[in-house]
């Protein structure tokens, strides 16, 4: 095969293919002749480190300084940009010989075993290190409060850990693969999407994502942030659209043109569910099925009520007029828009069970057919006091989880919750509550308040508070 065109590592130190251009195509020096290369080696004082020998003609990609990107070199001066260095296309080899990392069984192993395990200033050179003005890397402000300690993986360790003791011992957690889940899905889960690693190279206007490890047209210092990109690691053709510095907009690119960075239209999952459903790839049981009486919690896609009409959207004037003559408030929806819920049946009231409003001139709303759920395989949940089976999802569909309707009753520190109905709180928000789940022992975790945190519960911590519950997002079906 001869040598290889590729890299094996994150920072491709092993790499001694032929590739003598960076990424926007510009020339590479020979090592030799760069006055940044000697400068380099007096201020180290020692030469670095190459996988080959150097001669005078030598301008190949080389990574002497295990910068994180990988490969790279000096290129000649690009004019107004002042670009003197910049990464080279070497991808990952799995992209370019898939088989060569696969065993006698033909089960491939990750080409990134050996990626970085974090990135800190020690990893990048002294000559980026006096240029660049380097932001601070804990931007992660949110993984540090009381209600923070779930498994993350905040670098590119081999899976997501934890600290165990104030002393910084950590263990790696027990995060299985998802069931059969070959590639990322191509939505996002939370509001800036930070987790999001699907396949989306373009913005919201159109424009192609420049590579990450490019610094044409657009020069940036995103590299450096590396840590907080949520792939297994980076080459030279990622050019997906990502939210490395927790952009409240979402995940962004810098695209080809000279226009620095632009918003991705990144849907959330539930909307990708929704548009998927409405052109058809519905599915059974839930979202699309009622988990209560009432199906406070529906929201599925159904669009027709009992006799067939059509359901008109809920945000039209009239209706809202009517929506609030009936009830006196509009924000018994969930997430308090009811745009968002297009003509979907619902219940943002307190009857029987969903039910929409309809374009007849004899009647204004008629209740929807929306199923209750089968029996799901019963699982066992931790209680404060003991495990008990039940059949119902114990997940959220939504960031804020308003739709939860389980009976998960311990908070994400394992303290028993107390009953809602004890401190009036059930009685104020008792439009938000499914029937089957009111009395004065209902103690499970809610979003009575459309907090963005998700559901909660109250605990007795020397004075009652809420406390977050850890209530995971459900599996998300035919969205790819």
């Amino acid at each position: 095969m001869g040598k290889l065109e590729c890299k094996l590592t994150q920072k491709g130190g092993e790499y001694v293919g032929v590739k003598n251009r960076s990424i926007s195509r510009f020339p590479c020096l020979p090592w030799l002749e760069s006055t940044h290369f000697l400068k380099d080696r007096i201020y180290n004082d020692r030469p670095p480190p190459f996988p080959d020998l150097l001669s005078d003609t030598h301008n190949y990609c080389r990574n002497p300084n295990a910068k994180p990107g990988g490969p790279w070199c000096y290129i000649q001066d690009s004019g107004e940009s002042g670009i003197e260095w910049e990464y080279c296309d070497v991808p990952f080899c799995a992209l370019e010989y898939p088989n060569i990392a696969c065993d006698s069984r033909n089960q491939c192993e990750s080409v990134f075993k050996k990626a970085l395990e974090s990135i800190l200033l020690s990893h990048i050179s002294a000559e980026d290190r006096f240029k660049e003005k380097f932001r601070d890397l804990d931007t992660m402000n949110s993984w540090t409060n009381e209600e923070a300690n779930y498994c993350r993986n905040p670098g590119f360790r081999k899976r997501p850990w934890c600290f165990v003791s104030d002393d910084l011992k950590w263990e790696y957690c027990h995060i299985p693969f998802c069931p059969n889940r070959k590639e990322p899905v191509n939505c996002k889960l939370t509001g800036h999407g930070m987790e999001y690693a699907g396949k989306t190279n373009m913005t919201k206007n159109g424009k192609k994502c420049q590579p990450w490890l490019s610094q044409t047209p657009n020069k940036h210092s995103m590299i450096f942030s590396l840590s907080y990109f949520p792939d297994d690691g980076m080459d030279s053709r990622h050019n997906y659209c990502r939210n490395p510095d927790m952009d409240g907009s979402g995940p962004w690119c810098y695209t080809e043109e000279d226009i620095g960075r632009q918003n991705c239209d990144i849907p959330f999952c539930w909307e990708m569910y929704q548009r998927s459903a409405v052109k058809g790839s519905v599915v059974e049981g839930y979202p699309e099925c009622r988990q209560t009486e009432n199906g406070k919690e529906y929201i599925g896609t159904m669009r027709k009520t009992v006799t067939g009409r059509t359901c008109v959207r809920w945000d039209s004037t009239l209706d809202e007029v009517k929506l609030n003559a009936d009830t006196g408030n509009t924000n018994d929806f969930e997430m308090e828009r009811p745009f968002i819920h297009q003509n979907f049946c619902r219940n943002p009231t307190l009857q029987e069970r969903p039910w929409c409003f309809v374009a007849d001139s004899n009647i204004t709303w008629e209740f929807c057919d929306i199923p209750l759920c089968p029996n799901y395989p019963k699982r066992f949940r931790k209680y404060h006091y003991g495990f008990s089976s039940l059949d119902k999802m114990e997940c959220k569909w939504t960031v804020q989880g308003s739709e939860y309707a389980g009976e998960t009753n311990v908070s994400a520190f394992e303290e028993p919750c107390l009953p809602w109905n004890a401190f009036g709180l059930q009685e104020m928000f008792k439009l938000r509550v499914s029937l089957n789940v009111t009395g004065e022992s209902h103690n499970y975790c809610r979003n009575f308040d459309t907090s963005p945190l998700g559901p909660s519960c109250i605990v007795d911590r020397v004075e009652p508070k809420l406390s977050l519950c850890a209530i995971p997002f459900c599996p998300v079906p035919n969205i790819n």
